[in-house]
């Protein structure tokens, strides 16, 4: 849903996808996440309250986390924070103390042994581990895709094995509970739009029958240079070369790239349909090669057919494929478990992964006073005894990206059936 200029002297909603959008709405059941100018934000949000009673402005800032969708956005200098800080603490507590690690997983044998006298309370167990990791994991935590993907596959058949592995994930995530995704702006110092917002880079690798079984796969979406989607899984079906595995890995890409293409263009204003320029990356050269010639011997045909769809289109040049280094793919890290440090440096820096920083003493020390006044209403209405059985931890990719290069960024919720929360950003600095 769009957000247009009317006859009307404020900006109304309207669905008409042929006008030119101010700003957008994501609605998330009784939640409006409003994008766009100021004027435009206030403006929308004013017209809806109108019509329904809805709770109190909070604006995001650079002092706390904002809730949306189970992410949380907050400015940290000129980049605006995706994260899930509340909900992996929360994480943590639950699943008990954990030693600390490096890196997601450690060196382990792809095909493990399958546990005999499988209990289904260990099923279950998994299950909800993986569950919470793969919250994380799908929305806000790229570095956790592998691990996550690879253990699912083996609850039915391991889940001993999955749980010390499991715990292992869960200490990695102890050590780096303060990474978030960072977006930053895409204009320049005269506010326009830089080339990279045109640009659509999709980093694809795969990991050839390891240990005999089908491929694994990742894919990473770059959107501005700003991570936007990402996904890492096995394979459909068994290749016969590492070649036609990372063929499958290309194709899949151009399939994500199109999708998110019908997405950017409406962000963009049809922008990218004249302008934009797409791409895909890998490390294997007879793969790009295949792609690249017009013809070859009879042995790669099948090779052939099977990447037609992408082959048309670099033919008619909507899309280009480039060849980078192993080593400076970072969809790498999404293929097999990675031990080297460097490794995961790297990763972070090409996603745009960084940790962030705590609020100003100020801040924690004022919410820290709002904790206490809060936690002593409690024990005052319920009774101490009460309380501490019931006290526990309290329980958006490329539009996030498009939201930095804007003014303006709202969430509304209609608290006619849930009482909710109303926000909007501080007005960008220039």
């Amino acid at each position: 849903m769009g957000v247009s200029r009317t006859k009307h002297p404020e900006p109304v909603i309207n669905d008409d996808a042929h006008a030119d959008p101010l700003g957008f709405l994501i609605v998330y059941v009784d939640d409006i996440l409003c994008v766009g100018p100021r004027p435009v934000v206030e403006g929308s949000l004013g017209r809806i309250r109108d019509e329904w009673t809805c709770s109190e402005v909070e604006w995001v800032n650079s002092a706390k986390w904002l809730k949306f969708c189970g992410m949380q956005l907050r400015w940290q200098g000129d980049s605006l924070l995706l994260g899930q800080p509340d909900f992996a603490r929360e994480l943590l507590e639950r699943h008990g103390p954990v030693p600390g690690r490096q890196v997601p997983l450690p060196k382990i044998d792809m095909v493990p042994e399958v546990e005999d006298n499988i209990d289904p309370a260990d099923v279950r167990k998994c299950q909800q581990l993986l569950g919470e990791l793969f919250w994380l994991s799908g929305r806000t935590r790229p570095d956790l895709a592998f691990a996550v993907s690879t253990l699912s596959g083996w609850v039915t058949k391991c889940p001993k094995k999955v749980q010390e592995l499991g715990r292992y994930l869960l200490g990695y995530r102890q050590e780096t509970w303060e990474f978030a995704l960072a977006y930053k702006s895409c204009l320049t110092d005269q506010g326009e739009p830089t080339d990279e917002l045109m640009k659509l880079t999709l980093l694809s690798d795969a990991s050839h029958a390891p240990q005999g079984l089908r491929g694994c796969q990742g894919i990473l979406a770059l959107w501005g240079g700003a991570l936007v989607q990402w996904e890492s899984k096995r394979q459909p079906f068994a290749a016969l070369s590492s070649t036609e595995a990372e063929l499958i890995g290309y194709v899949d890409a151009l399939t994500m790239g199109e999708s998110l293409q019908v997405i950017l263009n409406i962000l963009e204003h049809n922008a990218m349909i004249d302008d934009g320029q797409f791409e895909i990356r890998g490390d294997n050269l007879s793969g790009i090669q295949l792609l690249l010639a017009p013809d070859g011997p009879w042995r790669t045909r099948h090779l052939r057919l099977r990447s037609f769809v992408l082959r048309e289109r670099l033919a008619s040049r909507e899309w280009h494929v480039e060849h980078v280094p192993g080593a400076e793919l970072a969809a790498d890290l999404l293929t097999k478990p990675v031990v080297l440090l460097n490794s995961w440096e790297s990763f972070r820096r090409t996603l745009g992964l960084i940790k962030f920083s705590m609020p100003d003493e100020t801040s924690r020390l004022c919410r820290l006073a709002e904790a206490v006044v809060a936690l002593g209403g409690l024990v005052l209405q319920n009774g101490a005894s009460q309380f501490v059985k019931t006290a526990g931890a309290v329980s958006l990719s490329a539009l996030t990206a498009w939201m930095c290069c804007h003014e303006g960024l709202a969430s509304m919720v209609n608290s006619e059936t849930v009482k909710g929360l109303v926000c909007f950003t501080e007005e960008r600095r220039q």
